[in-house]
Formats: C-alpha cells, sequence, structure tokens
C-alpha cells in the first residue's frame, strides 16, 4: 500500500510519520530527499515516487502537495492523505518555524499558498481513496486505522513537534 500525504508542512506531518510507523509502514519525513528525487525522477520519465523513494510506503512533509495532479494519474491505488491545519494556527506555527531557522517570515505569500494549494489538493484527490485529517485539532486513531485498514494500536496518537497541547 502507498500512502501519500498531500497537505503543507507544520500541518501534524511529523505526527502522521510516526503514526505510520507505529501502524508497521516504511514511511519518510524528509523533504530534501523527497525534492531531489521528485525532480530526478522527473528528469528521467520515471514515476514520481520511484528511485530512492520506492521503498516507502508512507510519505509526508515532501513538495507532494504541489504534484498532487501527476501523483493521482500516476499512483491511482495509493491512499492520499490531505493532512490540515486552521489557516491561522498553521501561520502561527510557520512563524515559530521561521525565527528558529532564521528565515523571515511572509505572511503574505504564506496565506495565499493556503489558500491556493489546499483547495486544489482536496478537489484533486476526490476520486481516489482519500482522508482529510486535522491532527493539530485532535484527529487521531478514529480516522487514521480504518482508512488505512489496520486495528487501532494501544498506544496514544502520537503529537510530535508539538509546543502546547492544541498544536
Amino acid at each position: 500500500m502507498r500512502i501519500i500525504g498531500v497537505g503543507l508542512s507544520k500541518t501534524g506531518t511529523t505526527s502522521l510519520t510516526k503514526a505510520c510507523e507505529i501502524l508497521g509502514f516504511r514511511a519518510l519525513h524528509d523533504r530534501e530527499l523527497a525534492r531531489r528525487s521528485i525532480k530526478e525522477n522527473a528528469y528521467n520519465q520515471i514515476g514520481l515516487l520511484d528511485g530512492e523513494l520506492l521503498p516507502y510506503e508512507a510519505l509526508f512533509d515532501g513538495p507532494y502537495i504541489k504534484y498532487v495532479k501527476p501523483l493521482v494519474a500516476q499512483y491511482p491505488d495509493a491512499k492520499f492523505i490531505l493532512h490540515v491545519r486552521q489557516i491561522d494556527t498553521w501561520l502561527e506555527s510557520r512563524i515559530k518555524q521561521s525565527r528558529r531557522t532564521g528565515l523571515q517570515p511572509n505572511h503574505g505569500r504564506w496565506r495565499r499558498r493556503h489558500e491556493t494549494l489546499v483547495p486544489d489538493a482536496r478537489a484533486a484527490i476526490q476520486q481516489v481513496a482519500h482522508l482529510e485529517i486535522d491532527v493539530c485539532a485532535g484527529d487521531g486513531w478514529e480516522k487514521l486505522c480504518p482508512f488505512l485498514g489496520v486495528p487501532v494500536p494501544s498506544v496514544a496518537f502520537p503529537h510530535e513537534n508539538a509546543s502546547n497541547p492544541n498544536e
């Protein structure tokens, strides 16, 4: 089974990666590897998730949202997860991240990106197996496990990188 997370960064990607690992999937959370591999795969005219990405069953925090239409076309049997977050808390998290990394925040660009990419991804995945999940708002095993067809584990859903219980 191929699981493709097609949401933006800072929307629970680390938690979803850990959750998939707990469920026994080989998961990847590496934006740079994903970017490099997708670019190379496109150049070589092979599947976008082939090459270095092929061994992974669950992919999160890559540029997948930008490639959602070709991914749906190339992997129609995959399970697509649109991980979302309320826009204001998402922007706050992006600002915190930019301060930690020394980057200049770009509120307008980020807001436009959220307002464009999320609806586009939502529309693109309608004809394939898909789940919309908001880990930051408390969604967890009760949504993820039935979608993936696996039993709910006996451990709490992971909440990685949370600076407070609601983030």
